[in-house]
């Protein structure tokens, strides 16, 4: 019972009086009531908590308060005394509380408080070494007296008799000492082995990070959540070495990133032990830790490892705990990263003039008249990209709710996401809804159940084109056609493509709905068994089920050419005739796994460990769609199309329609002494159905093994040497595999149904076709990985260093061989496992963190490198020695690009009849190369510029670079925190084939990046032959394929003159917050509350100034862009 009304002096007297009559009442119970027997249990457990428990326990009451006992403090430490008395006294040591005892009362009083025994403390603080500790944390315990050692270890500062003094540093344990009657405390810290002991989430189990012998890296959810998106991708760039995340599009509701473990291709993603292909759309504040497994500790899941394994595990309850309430909520703006603006008319003009110039023809496209309405005002360029909104909403909120008791934890979590587009319209915009329920219950001791649950729903709304279509339509536009017919808004003008207003809205255009539901759910029994310590037997099952329903609406509008001299507007159907499709797509997964475990540690520091599992799992997919012309556009339904050009199939692709499934047993055997000698071994034996009867079955083993030479007495014992925490060798090697490729059933002989048909009159038959041969032993790719890592912890995690130096092998990639063997074998060759390739590369993670007085800071950066090779690739023979050298890639590193070499730009007409080199490429053999444009190198010196010049010149690598990098920054200071996270790649290279081509590309407009050229100072002199330097040679066209194409126009061979250097360094992340002072937030209920500001992909560096550099290549970089945001948001706990 809590006394929170004894507030006034009255009270107080009141509680005396209480005291004095009940202590001479029932004296004859006070010595009983205080030496009654408790124990306190859990972690983290609160002052009220505990006073529960003592009130359970002795059926005493304990009266306080709450104005003068905080009751919410977490007690770091639980009591060792055995009596009420004893443990009321430990919990309430330093509070200045005291404690009596009153018939069933247990009384808590405020003692006041005296400084008439404030005394100058002195003192050094050492650690175990007798090594002085600079910059400790030294303070008089429930005051804001304090100082910090100096560079001797020695502090100074007033206290009183009956205080006590608190000693804290990073990296030692903290310690607690009472003043007394000294007036010198010389102390002694102790290491602090929780970093040692931190537990890692591996392969069906855990492990502590001290032991851990392969290559595993994780991050927690305070790291995980510093970065504000809706992708759980995006939140982990730069924080793990050898993660890449490639993120081509910020168009909401589009999970597009190329996602790899150290380059390798995308990995298998486990959430809560289960394979989920949700991980893109998880909450990121219901995650408890993500795990990233890269070397051949993969290897224990076997067929479908073979590119690394991501471990999510969701957060769970906690036992013995206080009901606890968070809620996370932001809003923000996104706003465009946009690419380089198209032209406007007078550029546009200028621009086809010079064209037409440089094609020889002597007379302008555009006379100097076409001119003057621009330059004087009268006509206004069109700006064909104003349905692009400058800022766009997104909010995000999250609220959670966390707890248990000593028999029951459990945590619910609900999300929201809602993310909007950049049209103008606001017809493109996504919302997602995440809700997870995990509740963890002992029925018996020893016997636990888990029941997971996670349900989401999402849906994204867009317009009928694509997004990328409406952007490529807004830069295509011409500048000097106008954006209505005859300017009125009622009539969209007809143009040369999509019109970007009509194709941004939906009621106009028309519109596509995709929606996702899923639910997953994960039942597991866990029994310990009594009679054999360490023994424990789990069972687990789950099932997934996923359901897609998409419906698209292609609506008929029209475009309007004007008639002046008959005042009409003419129309253009577009989109003709309306149709309406709808799909739907459902996906079924079931697991079954049996385990045992076992743990046992023996003799001397002998520590064993060992898992044995079944498992079997069975993954379902199917689909149905139909579509059917409209002539309502309000009635977009297909009960309400015409059957006459009614459409209704199935999706055959094989990750559309499947029925696949998979067995396995697997086991692993952990062993350490004295956690100085590491060991462990696992194997799994998988079986897939996707391959023949003889081929189903593989065995994927792995070894791997530690040595801490910081438990080894020449260094632990060694003085010079002890500032090192933590020296561990660690190397492994294992055999994984890869079925991802693998087309379903290649092995079966027989015919495909229907392949294409036939009308016979106005019925149509589906055809039958054979499959051609078949291959019984086609099986999935085998890899074998090797690693060899150092993991150093220094000056107590002062200093962090982790390094792996890792090579994969990999074999049975798929290929035919149609090259290799004659031209007429009389049927379609299957797929075999021929080829072969390899990828190496080198991780380093550095980390420090330090804390000096109030301010505590931690940086940490990580890189590594990576590369591949085609170790044997099936081909025909080479022709000749230069037919192998050129196109034969065996024992060749991937990504060459091969071109010409850019020797600089021709200055004259002179420049260029002194050359001496004939351009092959020019039809007209230089009669048309002018002053700007490129020169190359004749590279094997026959006089001649042509594909016997093509060299490797650098690497075409956009989406893999070479080097990939993150950094870290972070620190805390009175409440205040930051955290900037920058993610980085380098050795990249690129290039944008519409460079390449005409400027004007299929009749359209052009970019502003053209205007830095080389031209004709009087751009309206046909006859002018003085030019202006610029970056860019002038204007091509059909001239220009001895610059940049083919005979053929399409993009010919690079050059070091238009390959870009793809690097670049990007700001990914900013988070800045203010926690309100507990003394604040706990007067309205609240234990913790922050307010933050967040911003994300706040700047990038690079060379690449036309696009954003992670854009891809594709589509010319005119895509839907990648945005920055800015977020505005609080964190409060209850």
């Amino acid at each position: 019972m809590n006394l929170t009304n004894l507030i006034s002096i009255n009270n107080r007297k009141r509680i005396s009086k209480l005291l004095l009559v009940t202590a001479l009442s029932s004296c004859s119970l006070w010595g009983y009531a205080q030496q009654q027997q408790v124990r306190l249990t859990g972690n983290n457990v609160t002052l009220k908590t505990a006073f529960k428990q003592i009130e359970q326990q002795t059926k005493l009451s304990v009266d306080y308060n709450t104005l003068e006992v905080n009751d919410s403090r977490l007690i770091s430490k639980l009591p060792k005394g055995s009596t009420v008395k004893e443990v009321m006294e430990q919990l309430l040591e330093g509070t200045g509380c005291s404690v009596a005892f009153s018939n069933r009362h247990i009384i808590i009083t405020k003692q006041a408080q005296t400084t008439s025994d404030t005394k100058k403390i002195t003192g050094t603080i050492k650690d175990e070494n007798g090594e002085p500790i600079i910059g400790a944390n030294v303070s008089v315990k429930g005051t804001t007296t304090g100082t910090i050692t100096d560079i001797n270890g020695h502090f100074s500062l007033e206290a009183s008799a009956s205080s006590s003094i608190l000693v804290s540093y990073i990296g030692y344990k903290p310690i607690e000492v009472k003043v007394g009657n000294t007036a010198q405390l010389n102390i002694s810290l102790k290491e602090d082995s929780q970093a040692l002991d931190e537990v890692v989430v591996v392969g069906y189990g855990t492990q502590k990070k001290v032991t851990l012998t392969g290559a595993v890296s994780a991050v927690d959810s305070e790291t995980l959540t510093t970065t504000k998106t809706g992708n759980i991708q995006n939140a982990l760039s730069g924080k793990i070495a050898g993660l890449k995340n490639w993120q081509k599009s910020s168009e909401p509701g589009t999970f597009s990133n190329d996602f790899s473990i150290r380059g390798m291709g995308s990995p298998l993603v486990i959430v809560d032990g289960v394979p989920r292909d949700n991980f893109t759309r998880l909450d990121a504040n219901e995650i408890e830790s993500v795990s990233v497994l890269k070397d051949a500790s993969a290897s224990i899941y076997g067929v479908r490892a073979a590119n690394g394994v991501v471990l999510v595990t969701t957060k769970k309850g906690t036992r013995d705990s206080k009901f606890q309430l968070d809620y996370t909520g932001y809003y923000g703006i996104q706003r465009s990263l946009k690419p380089e603006r198209p032209l406007n008319a007078l550029e546009y003009m200028e621009l086809k003039n010079e064209r037409q110039l440089n094609l020889g023809v002597k007379s302008l496209m555009f006379p100097k008249e076409s001119f003057e309405p621009y330059w004087n005002g009268t006509k206004q360029s069109t700006d064909w990209t104003q349905e692009l909104k400058e800022n766009v909403p997104q909010t995000y909120h999250s609220i959670s709710a966390r707890g248990g008791t000593e028999k029951l934890d459990y945590y619910v979590g609900f999300g929201y996401n809602k993310e909007n587009g950049l049209w103008k319209s606001g017809d493109l915009n996504y919302n997602r809804y995440n809700l997870r329920s995990n509740v963890t219950a002992t029925i018996v001791k020893g016997l636990k159940v888990e029941a997971l649950l996670n349900l989401m729903t999402d849906e994204k709304n867009s317009p009928y084109l694509s997004s990328d279509g409406v952007i490529l339509a807004m830069y295509r536009q011409l500048p000097l056609n106008p954006y209505y017919a005859n300017d009125n808004p009622d009539y969209p003008a007809t143009i040369i493509s999509n019109h970007p207003e009509v194709a941004s809205y939906s009621d106009k255009s028309g519109y596509r709905k995709e929606q996702q539901r899923l639910a997953q759910t994960n039942l597991a029994v866990e029994w310990e068994l009594p009679w054999v310590k360490g023994l424990k037997l789990r069972g687990m099952y789950s099932y997934d089920f996923t359901s897609n329903a998409n419906k698209s609406f292609q609506k008929k509008y029209n475009t309007y050419n004007y008639d002046s001299a008959t005042d009409t507007y003419i129309p253009v159907a577009v989109n003709s005739p309306s149709n309406v499709r709808k799909e739907n797509y459902e996906y079924i997964n079931s697991l079954l796994q049996l385990s045992v475990t076992y743990n046992k540690s023996f003799g001397d520091g002998h520590n064993l460990s060992g898992l044995f599992l079944y498992e079997e799992s069975d993954r379902k997919g199917d689909n149905f769609w139909g579509s059917r012309d409209v002539s309502m556009d309000s009635l977009d339904h297909l009960f309400a199309g015409s059957s006459n050009n009614q459409q209704t199939n199935t999706n055959a692709n094989a990750d559309k329609l499947y029925h696949l499934a998979y067995k396995a047993i697997i086991g692993r055997v952990n062993y350490d002494y004295q956690s100085k000698y590491l060991a462990e071994f696992s194997f799994r034996y998988d079986g897939s159905s996707k391959n023949a009867p003889n081929k189903r079955w593989g065995f994927f083993p792995s070894g791997q093994i530690g040595w801490r030479l910081s438990e080894e007495s020449f260094i632990k014992e060694n003085e010079p040497l002890k500032f090192i925490s933590n020296f561990k060798i660690r190397a492994s090697y294992g055999l994984l595999g890869d079925d991802s490729a693998t087309n379903n059933y290649q092995f079966l002989t027989g015919y495909n149904y229907p392949s294409g048909g036939y009308l016979f009159g106005t019925d149509y038959t589906n055809a039958i076709a054979s499959r051609g041969m078949s291959n019984p032993y086609i099986s999935w790719y085998k890899s074998t990985i090797a690693d060899l890592g150092v993991d150093l912890d220094l000056w107590n995690g002062l200093l962090g260093i982790t390094t792996d130096f890792y090579r994969r092998n990999r074999s049975g990639l798929l290929a035919t061989r149609a090259a290799s063997l004659p031209g007429l074998v009389g049927a379609n060759l299957p797929q075999e496992n021929l080829n072969s390739d390899m990828t190496q590369g080198w991780e380093l993670t550095v980390s420090h963190k330090n804390k000096i007085g109030d301010f505590q800071y931690a940086v940490s950066g990580n890189m590594s490198l990576s590369r591949s090779k085609d170790k044997y690739v099936e081909r025909a023979m080479a022709n000749n020695s230069y037919d192998n050298w050129r196109n034969n890639t065996n024992d060749r590193w991937k990504g060459i690009w091969w071109g010409l070499d850019y020797l600089g730009q021709f200055q004259s007409y002179n420049d260029i009849y002194n050359y001496g080199v004939i351009y092959e490429y020019d039809s007209q053999v230089n009669t048309r190369i002018l002053p700007g444009d490129l020169k190359y190198e004749d590279w094997n010196g026959d006089g001649l510029i042509n594909d016997d010049d093509l060299h490797p010149i650098t690497m075409n690598n956009e989406g893999d670079p070479v080097l990939n990098y993150g950094f870290n920054l972070s620190a805390q200071y009175k409440g205040f925190d930051i955290d900037l996270q920058f993610e980085g790649v380098g050795m990249r290279h690129l290039r944008y084939s519409r460079f390449y081509q005409d400027q004007f590309l299929w009749d359209g407009n052009g970019l502003s990046l053209y205007m830095d050229r080389w031209h004709r100072k009087d751009q309206f002199d046909p006859n002018c032959d003085e030019w202006v330097p610029g970056k860019y040679p002038s204007v091509w066209d059909s001239r220009g394929n001895f610059v940049a194409t083919t005979n053929s126009g399409d993009p010919g061979p690079a050059s070091s003159f238009w390959i870009l250097n793809g690097s670049y360094l990007r700001l990914k992340s900013l988070d800045f917050g203010y926690t309100i002072p507990h003394n604040l937030s706990k007067v309205v209920g609240i234990q913790r509350a922050r307010l933050f500001f967040n911003a994300y992909n706040l700047f990038t560096i690079s060379a690449v100034k036309l696009v954003d550099p992670a854009h891809p290549t594709s589509g010319d970089g005119l895509a839907y862009p990648v945005t920055k945001t800015f977020n505005f948001g609080v964190n409060v706990t209850f």
